[in-house]
């Protein structure tokens, strides 16, 4: 779903006097999870990441509100809550000035607008992962950034467009993850480097197939990836809103990429919880006839 936003203020609630607040850490948690997750997070994905043990969604949504009469945070007024069917919460300087031990990329200063239905879901694959790790004892997220952390300092390769051209191209994933699964025998764990595409917007396909498949496949073979990363090993993974998609890019990446095309994952977001993201084989690899697991049994 595209929403276009005539101004971006037109769905900015701004308190008319900001009101003194006593932080609690959980207050805390909140300013720097904004951070983390690119910026943005709507009222369910902040109850679900710090509230649901002990609170309820309506006391989340009381305690946000004394964080925005603060001045620590922004949010949606009435209008965008209509439109997005949720409030979505952003940090101000005064919140990001409260946050310990800041991660190394800058907060977002307010949502893109123009995006902001792909960067929940974004948020959502994300908290996904966290809770499908949380989960399984073998596995564990040794390192993760925020798309945010690419636009601000991104890597540029050069790849081969399927005209045969050389062109540059910035890679932006939406979400990265470096997983390490240990293993009962207690040998080296596996390590596991996921680049992450979430496909809400559905280009042409000529453009998927030059901007996604081919230069993200360039860049997991380039100087830039390895000296970010310290490998060149790694899987793009690329979700899709239907099978109907799915079916297309997976045979386009197939066409254009030939046996590359096994390093890129696809699956459908309906088809992605905690309990199947990582261990169940819910994704279609590249030239594999059957779904399989990132990490199998």
């Amino acid at each position: 779903m595209t929403i276009r936003v005539r101004r971006e203020h037109d769905f900015i609630d701004i308190p008319e006097q900001e009101a003194s607040v006593f932080l609690t850490p959980r207050d805390v948690e909140v300013l720097r999870s904004l951070w983390l997750y690119n910026g943005v997070l709507a009222d369910y994905q902040i109850y679900q990441l710090l509230f649901a043990n002990t609170s309820t969604m309506q006391v989340t949504k009381r305690r946000l509100g004394q964080l925005w009469r603060g001045g620590y945070i922004r949010r949606m007024n009435k209008a965008g809550t209509i439109v997005y069917g949720c409030n979505v919460y952003w940090l101000t300087a005064k919140g990001a000035s409260i946050v310990p031990t800041p991660p190394e990329y800058p907060f977002a200063k307010a949502p893109l607008w123009s995006q902001l239905t792909h960067d929940l879901v974004a948020a959502d694959v994300a908290l996904t992962i966290a809770m499908a790790a949380s989960a399984n004892a073998s596995i564990q997220i040794r390192d993760w950034l925020p798309e945010i952390a690419f636009r601000s300092d991104p890597d540029t390769i050069i790849y081969t467009t399927t005209q045969g051209e050389r062109k540059k191209r910035r890679v932006e994933p939406d979400l990265y993850y470096q997983l390490e699964r240990s293993k009962a025998d207690g040998s080296k764990p596996f390590q596991s480097r996921l680049l992450i595409e979430v496909d809400m917007v559905q280009h042409r396909m000529k453009r998927i197939a030059n901007e996604k498949f081919l230069a993200g496949t360039a860049y997991l073979r380039s100087d830039e990836y390895e000296r970010r990363f310290g490998g060149k090993t790694g899987r793009w993974l690329f979700i899709t809103p239907s099978m109907e998609r799915l079916e297309h890019v997976k045979a386009e990446a197939e066409k254009v990429l030939g046996r590359d095309a096994e390093v890129w994952h696809f699956a459908k977001l309906d088809e992605l919880n905690p309990a199947t993201l990582l261990t169940e084989p819910v994704w279609h690899k590249g030239h594999a006839a059957e779904p399989v697991a990132l990490f199998p049994a």
